[in-house]
């Protein structure tokens, strides 16, 4: 699927009140489909809508966000071929820093409706709970830690776990995977 006249805008407040620290911001993007279906799933006009803010103050820093996006579909166009609709994203984080090391840890979760031409929802394998049964969902961990070697030298390492689990009955259902990295960055 094609969208055309893609109209987007967004506001962002970021001030610092004695020793905090405050950003805030909330976007929106809006276009239009160009056909009403695809190969496998029926179109609509694509709306996005975002929010966050941040808080810092005294080596800690937190923040959260939501997303919400109708990935300009409705459904899928046959029984037992579904379209993946109504996204919603929401990030949380909280991080510390204590000279030149920072420690951090953040969570998101994921999750978007799934329907075929009829408006059913699949048949799942795998039902945690009967209310989320018709959905696609995923939820990230990540722990890090970064260490200021110089101006611009930085070496980090992260622990982080997925788990995603699909709607449909597919090899997708259920995957979970644990992330390790360490390494450096450096920026001048």
């Amino acid at each position: 699927g094609q969208f055309k006249n893609i109209w987007s805008g967004g506001l962002n407040y970021v001030n610092k009140f004695g020793d905090f620290d405050l950003g805030v911001y909330g976007g929106f993007e809006h276009s239009t489909a160009e056909t009403a279906t695809t190969a496998t799933v029926a179109e609509r006009d694509r709306n996005e809508f975002g929010a966050g803010f941040r808080l810092g103050a005294y080596g800690w820093s937190g923040g959260a966000s939501w997303r919400y996006d109708n990935q300009g579909t409705t459904h899928g166009l046959a029984a037992g071929s579904f379209g993946q609709t109504n996204r919603n994203d929401v990030n949380v984080g909280l991080a510390y820093t204590l000279g030149p090391w920072s420690f951090g840890g953040s969570m998101a979760w994921a999750w978007a409706d799934e329907k075929d031409v009829n408006g059913n929802d699949p048949t799942i394998l795998d039902t945690p709970t009967a209310q989320f049964a018709s959905q696609d969902k995923a939820w990230y961990q990540e722990i890090g830690v970064n260490y200021a070697l110089g101006p611009g030298i930085n070496l980090n390492g992260t622990i982080e776990h997925a788990d995603i689990t699909a709607a449909t009955n597919n090899i997708a259902a259920g995957n979970h995977a644990w992330l390790y990295s360490i390494g450096t960055a450096l920026n001048f």
